[in-house]
């Protein structure tokens, strides 16, 4: 499974100057992504369901924010389907917890 940086700028919506991709490395560098894994769903066998747990960097010790997203598997690389955060922000699908963790797979 492989995610091309290209493809979590694009889904992301951002640039290498953008809030969200800074504030996301910052995230990752921070070890804040406790849990990162993957639910194989066997009605389709092409995709993959993410589930991950963020510590809260602005509330260290309230409940991790939980991300949760689905990938398309493609021969090496995987698509982007759709990321969903629990933060106040992770309705836009592509907040900084998002990005730390699509990052956190492109590693």
């Amino acid at each position: 499974m492989r995610i091309s940086l290209n493809d979590i700028f694009m889904y992301a919506k951002c640039t290498s100057s953008s809030r969200n991709l800074i504030e996301g490395e910052q995230v990752i560098n921070s070890n804040h992504i406790v849990l990162c894994g993957k639910i194989q769903i066997e009605n389709n066998a092409n995709t993959t369901t993410i589930k991950s747990l963020v510590i809260q960097s602005s509330n260290l010790s309230e409940k991790p924010l939980e991300i949760t997203g689905q990938l398309l598997m493609k021969g090496n690389l995987s698509e982007i389907i759709d990321f969903v955060c629990t933060c106040k922000a992770g309705a836009s699908e592509c907040c900084k917890h998002v990005v730390a963790v699509l990052l956190h797979l492109n590693r």
